[in-house]
């Protein structure tokens, strides 16, 4: 009502008040505890009020006005070169400029593994079945042994063992084996040596050429005679 006595007219609008936004939810390599790549994977959910993001190592709420928000939810971060634990940060904000509390998620960077050793007992057998010696192993969680595996096994071979293995069969026929020897940590991180050992399951053959079949003699019998491969020792008697 003014001073003339006209009557003004009434108007309203509806707002809202908004101080807040959710805390989001964040989750490294499908939470995994370990990771060997240098980009792993992420999952952010009770984000459905935010329309920023920002993710990092680093520590301290950030400002609504900050260049390194994102304008989608990040599906990966790169974690660096070095190796031990990281920690990373997340935080959301809304279209008015809330900023959420702060997210955490942490993951073990392992990205290599010791060469392992393999002793298969000696340069020669004459078992198939042969007692083997591993070593260097002590970050490994699972092992692979073959003659036939020079490449990298996929993490799902079936031949992967997780218990140490102690014996190793080795193919039949003579000759020389390779036997290669796979490891893998907890991380999936893989290597590997190779080993060989020769199966000698023929005996020697001596080839006698003097004295003649048949032959005789009144004097010092000469004996001349040939091997079918290097041996050890011998002995020759009548």
């Amino acid at each position: 009502l003014d001073i003339a006595g006209n009557r003004g007219q009434v108007s309203s609008t509806n707002w809202q008040y908004d101080t807040s936004i959710a805390t989001p939810t964040l989750t490294l390599n499908q939470g995994a505890l370990f990771a060997n790549a240098a980009t792993v994977s992420v999952s952010v959910s009770n984000d459905t009020e935010a329309s920023g993001w920002m993710i990092g190592t680093m520590t301290g709420k950030p400002d609504k006005d900050d260049s390194r928000w994102l304008t989608d939810s990040p599906t990966g971060f790169g974690l660096g070169t070095l190796e031990g634990t990281r920690t990373v940060y997340l935080w959301t904000k809304d279209a008015v400029g809330n900023i959420s509390a702060t997210a955490t998620a942490s993951i073990f960077c392992d990205r290599t593994i010791a060469t392992p050793t393999l002793s298969l007992g000696g340069t020669f057998t004459t078992s198939l079945l042969v007692t083997i010696q591993i070593g260097t192993d002590t970050d490994v969680v699972s092992w692979l042994l073959s003659e036939g595996q020079p490449t990298p096994p996929l993490s799902n071979d079936s031949r992967w063992s997780a218990s140490k293995p102690s014996v190793f069969s080795l193919s039949s026929g003579s000759g020389v084996k390779n036997v290669y020897l796979w490891v893998r940590d907890i991380a999936g991180n893989m290597s590997y040596c190779r080993e060989s050992i020769a199966i000698d399951a023929d005996p020697p053959i001596i080839i006698l050429s003097q004295p003649a079949s048949g032959g005789f003699g009144t004097q010092n019998i000469q004996v001349k005679y040939s091997l079918s491969e290097d041996i050890a020792t011998a002995t020759l008697s009548f």
